[in-house]
């Protein structure tokens, strides 16, 4: 993985450059690697998407991989290839991956499709189809075209029936139908116009979202709450001007926001004075951690909340959430952790 930056606008720099006003309560650790773009599941697992001068870069997964001697075992964490090239790549909350390439096509990573509660855990096969969210070839077989056109960003929230969760454990059952999908459509410079795809509720193209108002938008995201049961989503996006917005299912209402922001994930929005939180009772962000790192100041970041879905009759479980994750404007790749005091 060769170190490259990718461009995020002049807006987005100026605010990423800024002194934060962040507490030292929590810090970027950096992992080998260096990335364009950086996308998490529940299951804490982030797919990058690797630098280089090409237009479409290699994607990679991260993996505990274990090594044992005699009695002896060691766990370290590696990247895995998952064998295709794109510009970005973005992850559902079942851990599905999704890659864009430069032409604007979407393609998922193939997965085993559990037939049973005592399937292996689901890794990727290291094949891609276009907009098929398993090996099966779900859209396809079904008879659902593929839906053409040109998308720059890319978020999918979940069927609460959808319930194929990659990497995490082997009792999760396959029911229902795979997910819809936001996209941001493609634009030359700044923003463009928002998508939506979902073929088992007819919508079997690219169709806008809130073409009243024409919404457009620069980066998207599913914020997600987990009651007990099932899953509450809601889309949100971000404007070339750091304005923020949400989906109400008609239209999108403004929402408040941190000055300069320019990255948004579940969440979470990485703005001039840092990275701030979302919280859902108060309606208003708080202050969480610096967005600066020991090389660079954060570029993109990446977090997913909780899942509980059904793993049989009247059995739930929970995966995640996920750590905040991070790339640097020199492409360097960070989780956020407690800094670790020495006595």
């Amino acid at each position: 993985m060769f170190k490259h930056t990718k461009a995020i606008g002049f807006l987005g720099f100026l605010a990423a450059m800024a002194p934060d006003l962040a507490s030292a309560d929590l810090q970027w650790v950096a992992v080998d690697g260096c990335a364009n773009s950086i996308s998490v599941a529940p299951n804490n697992v982030p797919w990058v998407v690797g630098c280089g001068t090409s237009l479409d870069k290699e994607i990679y997964y991260r993996q505990t991989v274990s090594s044992c001697g005699g009695s002896l075992c060691t766990f370290s964490d590696v990247w895995v290839d998952a064998k295709f090239a794109a510009q970005s790549v973005t992850t559902d909350y079942p851990g599905n991956a999704y890659a864009i390439t430069s032409s604007g096509a979407v393609f998922s990573a193939d997965f085993p499709v559990a037939q049973s509660a005592n399937a292996p855990v689901a890794t990727p096969t290291g094949t891609w189809s276009e907009l098929s969210p398993t090996s099966s070839g779900y859209y396809a077989a079904l008879g659902y075209p593929s839906p053409g056109g040109c998308i720059s960003g890319l978020a999918s929230p979940i069927d609460p029936n959808f319930h194929n969760e990659a990497f995490v454990t082997p009792n999760w059952i396959v029911f229902g139908s795979p997910p819809g999908f936001y996209g941001i459509g493609c634009s030359v410079v700044g923003d463009a116009s928002i998508f939506f795809y979902n073929p088992p509720n007819g919508v079997t193209t690219w169709t806008q979202v809130d073409p009243q108002q024409n919404a457009a938008a620069l980066r998207m995201a599913v914020f997600t709450q987990s009651p007990p049961t099932g899953l509450v989503q809601k889309a949100w996006v971000l404007n070339s001007l750091g304005d923020l917005f949400s989906y109400n299912g008609v239209t999108f209402d403004p929402m408040p926001g941190p000055a300069g922001a320019y990255s948004l994930t579940d969440h979470f929005v990485a703005a001039t004075d840092g990275v701030f939180q979302w919280d859902d009772a108060t309606q208003s962000w708080s202050l969480y951690m610096t967005k600066l790192t020991p090389n660079a100041p954060i570029q993109q970041i990446a977090h997913a909340g909780s899942m509980t879905a059904a793993t049989g009759i009247n059995q739930f479980a929970t995966v995640g959430p996920s750590q905040l994750w991070g790339i640097d404007f020199g492409g360097g790749i960070y989780y956020a952790d407690a800094p670790v005091v020495i006595h």
